[in-house]
């Protein structure tokens, strides 16, 4: 249900809009036969909806690639959970990828997560300016802790406990989805705006939360099931 809403509700607003700046018919024909308006347009309505969001969900994840694995919250989450339950499966699994910081509090994933919403859209600008020198990442990469994340995903999964995380990811993907429907939105009808994009941003601020609770589910579910 989730990804036929993810991609339903942003391509439905999309044509909400372009239909709000146009003069439509009555009736709509097809060789030379007349329709009633309101058969046609809904299946119309639904079918180029779902082909519109499907769109708008490639061009998304295009945006947010680098969303899915995030290193610097990765890290984070191993590490909070290493100090703060002592896993000890999940250390031995870890050791020679993390660095352990005894240091971790609240206020330090909140900075974390300020941070990596101002460095996404950086990352995509400069990687499209790079365009010609490849793709360009700002931020860490760290190839072994993606293999060691994946081999813990697919084992988490395979031991039924990727239901929640699906839950999780699915949250993820249907902010990410309505991101710039919703922006289009307030542009279009210029009014409370400030409280709006207010709005945007915290829905974008816990879109980066909700991924770091994937990780923190993954390594937590590596340890336990």
């Amino acid at each position: 249900m989730y990804e036929f809403l993810s991609m339903f509700i942003p391509g439905a607003i999309y044509i909400c809009l372009f239909l709000k700046s146009q003069t439509s018919a009555r009736i709509i024909s097809f060789s030379n036969i007349e329709i009633d308006s309101n058969i046609a347009r809904n299946v119309l309505f639904f079918v180029s909806a779902y082909l519109i969001g499907i769109i708008n969900h490639s061009i998304m994840n295009c945006v947010f690639k680098g969303l899915k694995y995030n290193i610097e919250l990765m890290e984070f989450e191993a590490n909070s959970l290493l100090v703060t339950k002592k896993m000890i499966r999940l250390n031995s699994f870890l050791h020679k990828n993390i660095r352990i910081n005894s240091g971790w509090c609240v206020r330090d994933k909140m900075i974390l997560l300020v941070k990596q919403a101002l460095l996404i859209p950086i990352s995509l600008f400069i990687s499209r300016c790079c365009f010609c020198c490849g793709f360009c990442s700002i931020g860490k990469w760290n190839p072994d802790l993606i293999h060691k994340y994946n081999c813990a995903y697919y084992y988490v999964c395979s031991k039924n406990g990727g239901n929640a995380i699906s839950s999780i990811e699915r949250q993820v993907a249907f902010i990410r989805n309505m991101l710039l429907p919703l922006f289009l939105v307030i542009i279009w009808y210029d009014a409370h705006v400030k409280l709006f994009l207010f709005f945007l941003l915290l829905l974008y601020l816990i879109m980066i939360e909700r991924q770091s609770k994937v990780y923190n589910m993954v390594f937590e579910g590596y340890e336990y099931l």
